[in-house]
């Protein structure tokens, strides 16, 4: 019988001292360069190196005001429309070449561009579905009911 034991063992040894070493990776590290090509600002305050970068983000929203209720339970509803701003501010923080450290700080707020999106005359759907019947009128009928939000 042959001795497998030994070749295997001789075997698994040559393929040890042959594969490349192992590489542990550098813990990550703020720099300055990749910061600003991040688009964030770079900083340093008493050992302590900060890169801020700040996002943006705009959306439509709406808002709607109901006029007075006639009695047959129909009404006028003005709807206008606002940017919304977004802001993301995110800060990475490493003290020395220790640990980096993410915070996100997010806030939001109305423009004051109102404009006007629509007027329209809700009617009870006397139908067996309930709801309203929208049918779009002048604006100038929610203007004088003063149903347009932020004009």
């Amino acid at each position: 019988m042959r001795n497998t034991a030994g070749l295997s063992t001789l075997f698994t040894a040559a393929l040890l001292l042959a594969a490349p070493t192992v590489a542990f990776a550098a813990p990550p590290e703020i720099l300055k360069p990749t910061c600003e090509a991040q688009g964030g600002t770079f900083s340093v305050e008493q050992g302590t190196k900060h890169c801020v970068t700040v996002s943006t983000a705009e959306d439509r929203t709406g808002r709607s005001l109901d006029g007075p209720v006639a009695p047959d339970g129909s009404f006028y509803q003005g709807t206008s429309l606002v940017t919304l701003f977004r802001v993301t501010t995110t800060t990475q923080s490493q003290k020395g070449a220790g640990e980096v450290t993410t915070t996100t700080e997010n806030s939001s707020h109305l423009g004051d561009d109102w404009t006007r999106f629509s007027c329209n005359l809700l009617t009870p759907n006397g139908g067996t579905g309930g709801g309203y019947i929208f049918t779009p009128v002048d604006f100038s009928i929610c203007d004088d009911l003063g149903l347009f939000y932020g004009i």
